[in-house]
């Protein structure tokens, strides 16, 4: 009886111990591997997340080189209306990015007129290109983000997100490149719209 006391005693203590190292053992291999499987989904998050911001950064230097070079046009010829239209049509009709392009002068700078500004934009039901005029007590270009502040700054920006009634007729955002005359004063804005 003893005999079978000890070992009884003895399977049971060797089951104990075997049974507390295999649970130890299930930890370690459960804790590395929620950790491989955390960093590998983290790398793929990563890996995501610049891809993404590639796709939106590519598009968005496409629209600030060309709405560059649009400003060196506007800069050596601020008095072709003719031209500034063509500029402002071409920029839209080329890119399917950019939804609408504006030639905004400040006040009273081309030909004394307070508001001046040739606008293409991408009708949103059509799809069509149409050219208008900017301007009007209703729609006060000078007040709004997207002149106002590279204005008064002097330096390009991308405005807030706004909803453009009277102009693109949808939700965008817009940069603007601020045009210098040979004193170095802003005379005109230039920008491209990017529809949201």
């Amino acid at each position: 009886m003893k005999k079978r006391s000890i070992s009884w005693r003895l399977t049971l203590s060797i089951l104990l111990f075997v049974s507390i190292m295999f649970i130890i053992a299930l930890s370690v291999v459960a804790w590395t591997s929620y950790n491989t499987i955390a960093d590998e989904a983290t790398k793929a998050t990563k890996n995501q997340l610049y891809a993404l911001i590639r796709e939106i950064e590519i598009p968005l230097v496409e629209v600030e080189v060309s709405t560059f070079a649009g400003a060196r046009i506007v800069k050596a010829v601020p008095d072709n209306d003719e031209l500034l239209v063509k500029l402002a049509h071409s920029t839209v009709a080329q890119s399917d990015k950019v939804v609408g392009c504006a030639v905004a002068f400040a006040d009273g700078i081309h030909h004394g007129d307070h508001w001046f500004s040739p606008y293409t934009y991408r009708d949103p039901a059509t799809g069509e290109v149409v050219d208008k005029y900017l301007g009007s007590a209703t729609y006060n270009y000078h007040q709004m983000q997207w002149f106002r502040e590279p204005y008064e700054t002097g330096k390009p920006q991308w405005s807030d997100p706004y909803y453009d009634t009277d102009g693109g007729d949808r939700l965008m955002t817009t940069y603007s490149y601020p045009v210098k005359d040979a004193d170095g004063k802003v005379f005109a804005i230039i920008t491209a719209d990017i529809a949201i």
